[in-house]
């Protein structure tokens, strides 16, 4: 079977058999995608307990395409960041 993701504008964006591939392509898509649009949650460099209990998803949308993307702490050794991830087995 082949699959295809396509756009808000019915564009195929990737498409293959494997979708265990087609994860990984997209998903490196939706981190350009949080990358150029920015977002209110990622932040680094954070000495303190500062904010409250992280989410277990976090939707994205932009150009009608929506993304669910998974909060992380991710340990930078002086500090902390959080980070906004596109597999949910990776954010654990």
């Amino acid at each position: 079977m082949n699959l295809q993701i396509v756009d808000a504008d019915n564009r195929v964006v990737a498409q293959g058999r494997d979708w265990r591939a087609l994860l990984d392509e997209v998903g490196d898509l939706a981190n350009v995608q949080v990358q150029s649009k920015g977002n209110d949650f990622e932040r680094k460099d954070i000495k303190q307990w500062d904010f409250s209990e992280l989410p277990k998803t976090y939707d994205l949308s932009q150009s009608g395409i929506q993304v669910t993307l998974y909060p992380a702490l991710v340990d930078e050794l002086s500090s902390v960041s959080l980070k906004l991830l596109q597999r949910e087995d990776r954010s654990r």
